[in-house]
């Protein structure tokens, strides 16, 4: 007759693998989720808006203040480059606030979110505006930052464009102390 088959396979070959195959990111760029802390935590000043529609030089339909303060971002990476982002209060100024009613839709307190970038590609130092609606960060206008006074401005003031004698003037300006 036939042998029975005396071997018994007792081994359960069970493998456990307990490596925990990290990966330590050892290259050099930033990872979009690596949260960037904000050095700043106050900003204080003050914002204008100077209008002409076209008239004499140094006279204005709108000239326009506010004090500004703002709330910093914890996180900054959303804005790449930036060395600070701050979500800023503006309270409309009455008492050195002049506006013949060109600009009345504007007489009133505002809010917006501001970046400094050192060098907006090559192009020195920028603001960056942020956009609700697109939710993202634009370049807005020049700017500096020395030590902690933050400055810039956007526009022009008592343009001869025609070269007429009828000035025209369109400024944005402010400056904060940003610590």
């Amino acid at each position: 007759g036939e042998e029975a088959d005396t071997d018994t396979d007792t081994d359960t070959d069970t493998d456990t693998d307990t490596d925990t195959d990290t990966d330590t990111d050892t290259d050099s760029d930033t990872d979009a989720d690596v949260p960037v802390d904000n050095p700043y935590s106050s900003y204080a000043g003050s914002e204008v808006f100077v209008y002409s529609v076209g008239g004499e030089k140094g006279v204005y339909n709108c000239d326009m203040s506010w004090s500004t303060e703002g709330t910093p971002w914890a996180d900054i990476q959303d804005c790449e480059g930036c060395e600070f982002v701050f979500d800023i209060a503006g309270v409309y100024d009455t008492e050195n606030s002049t506006d013949d009613g060109t600009c009345k839709d504007m007489a009133g307190d505002m809010s917006f979110t501001y970046g400094y970038i050192a060098d907006y590609y090559g192009y020195g130092p920028y603001v960056m505006y942020y956009s609700p609606s697109y939710g993202s960060f634009s370049a807005w206008t020049g700017a500096s930052f020395e030590g902690d006074q933050f400055v810039y401005s956007y526009g022009y003031t008592d343009w001869d464009y025609y070269k007429n004698g009828t000035y025209y003037t369109y400024l944005w300006a402010g400056d904060a102390t940003v610590q």
